[in-house]
């Protein structure tokens, strides 16, 4: 008896704390989804954060706690380490063994790769590791700084928890992969903010070249800066950028962390798990304007609503533009002619939409565009009864006539669409003297700045519209990117709202047990006492 009450009361115990695990996960889900943050739209990367160091203001997010890979820019907290411990940046170090050789073969070094037994400067191994990424530099700042990486790397973790990245753990100085090695967006905008306090920090990484001075082993190495935007390279000026780093690795994919200025409001850009080829350039770019345009209330942040229906580009002569970001003020992936058939996804106001266009989410000025409605059927009439049977034609529903852009001819054939995965497509900078009646990947017409100024110039019909100079088409790229992460949350919401069903069916079933099991044995205590014989009164 007294083993079914335990039993019965451990089943009461399980199920109350079902109950607020239960709730736990539910509040913990909604804290990592970051479903009601204003994603900045159009960027590719699965995680990205625009930050405003001076209010701690989150502009534009998408999975800013969510846990990734860094590669190298896990530099920047190397980097602030070594200044903070460094009291001459002109002594001379020695390269040891571990430093050049506890590294992969693969991975970023100087050029040439630092040699066992070279000297340099503190100073010349800094920009080494900054500048070229040099993987052997930052092991051997490690050794210089705390005697052996593995005593630099606790520092890194104290530094990190000071500064309130809560969310990040390394696991070597420089970035290469490991597993336990990871930040999220939010903690890396919070350590560059606190690197960029430091004044011999902002400086390196604000620099885009640096030489090395000949060394006992090497003739002298220059060095350029990788960040294409920092170096305001051809094809990535952006207004504003001053420093930055960058970082790749297969499993980390590409990795950039920005820092910007605008109008005396400094903003830091973090871009995480992107593609391969130059996306991580273009989101950062499309994020930085995307949200000084926020700033400066040319555009309000986008509260988009949902919808699935067929357009088409209708109003327009020359054709509308297809942009990367809801704004004038980013890049033009396309122009698209009269009557070309559009799906309409959401839609911002009056002011925008997001389409898909070949398989590509773009935007489109909502002015431009008009849904297709079709025609309603007309009623037949019955035809007079005669001696011979009539024949009545059957009867069709008048669709609206839309002009589809043919898919590219050079395609390779048998080529399917995965539903599951979405391309993305970036416009030749090759001009093309083509009609527009070829596809956005290969063939679409490149025009002029005269043309571009005045599609511009066209798409200026609502107040919030702002003209601007012809943007420029970047290299074209065909790659196959995963599902976005908004497609992702909605189907592991509705995956973990069945199992948390599922365990709320199964508590409630380990509560009856529970009761029956402790009701039981009093029913039959009870039916014991009226049937006792006389001789126990």
């Amino acid at each position: 008896m007294k083993k079914k009450r335990q039993c019965s009361k451990i089943l009461l115990f399980l199920f109350m704390l079902g109950v607020m695990l239960s709730g736990f996960c539910r509040s913990s889900l909604v804290f990592f989804a970051d479903q009601t943050m204003d994603e900045g739209v159009g960027a590719t990367a699965q995680a990205y954060i625009v930050y405003n160091p001076a209010t701690g203001e989150v502009v534009v997010g998408k999975n800013i706690h969510t846990a990734q890979y860094p590669a190298s820019i896990t530099k920047v907290m190397t980097a602030l380490l070594l200044i903070e411990h460094c009291y001459d940046f002109n002594e001379v170090i020695t390269f040891s063994h571990s430093a050049v050789t506890e590294i992969s073969s693969d991975s970023s070094t100087l050029p040439p790769v630092a040699k066992e037994g070279e000297r340099m400067t503190v100073r010349d191994v800094l920009y080494g590791m900054f500048l070229a990424s040099g993987n052997e530099c930052a092991n051997m700042l490690a050794e210089y700084v705390a005697g052996s990486t593995t005593a630099f790397v606790k520092m890194m973790n104290e530094r990190a928890l000071a500064i309130g990245a809560k969310n990040t753990h390394y696991m070597n100085a420089h970035g290469l992969h490991d597993d336990n090695h990871y930040t999220t967006p939010y903690d890396m905008a919070l350590i560059f903010t606190e690197a960029l306090k430091n004044p011999t920090f902002k400086q390196l990484a604000s620099s885009t070249h640096y030489t090395i001075p000949q060394t006992n082993m090497t003739p002298p190495r220059a060095l350029e800066m990788g960040h294409r935007i920092v170096v305001q390279a051809s094809g990535y000026i952006c207004e504003g950028v001053f420093a930055g780093k960058t970082g790749r690795t297969p499993q980390a994919g590409r990795t950039l962390v920005t820092a910007s200025s605008r109008n005396g409001v400094t903003l830091i850009t973090v871009v995480m798990k992107s593609t391969e080829q130059n996306n991580h350039y273009k989101d950062t770019i499309g994020l930085i304007n995307y949200a000084y345009d926020v700033y400066n209330h040319v555009i309000t942040p986008v509260n988009w609503k949902e919808c699935d229906e067929e357009v088409v580009v209708s109003g327009t002569k020359s054709g509308v533009n297809l942009r990367m970001f809801p704004t004038t003020s980013c890049d033009i992936l396309a122009r698209i002619p009269e009557g070309t058939s559009l799906k309409r996804v959401a839609t911002w106001d009056q002011y925008w939409s997001r389409v898909i266009y070949q398989g590509n989410i773009c935007y489109v000025s909502s002015t431009y565009i008009k849904t297709v409605t079709p025609q309603p059927v007309e009623p037949t009439t019955k035809q007079p009864t005669t001696q011979e049977p009539i024949t009545q034609e059957p009867t069709t529903t008048p669709v609206a006539s839309i002009d589809v852009v043919d898919p590219p001819s050079s395609s390779k054939p048998n080529q399917q669409t995965d539903p599951t995965k979405q391309t993305t497509t970036l416009v030749s900078s090759e001009a093309s003297t083509k009609a527009p009646e070829t596809s956005l990947e290969n063939s679409i017409a490149i025009e002029t700045i005269e043309d571009t100024s005045k599609a511009i110039s066209q798409e200026a019909g609502s107040d919030h519209v702002v003209s601007s100079t012809a943007n420029e088409i970047v290299a074209p790229t065909n790659q196959n990117t995963e599902i976005p992460v908004d497609h992702q949350h909605g189907a592991k919401s509705k995956t973990l709202s069945r199992i948390m069903s599922l365990c709320v069916i199964l508590m409630v079933v380990i509560f009856l047990i529970a009761v029956i099991t402790e009701l039981r044995p009093r029913r039959r205590k009870k039916r014991r006492h009226l049937h006792r014989p006389d001789s126990f009164e």
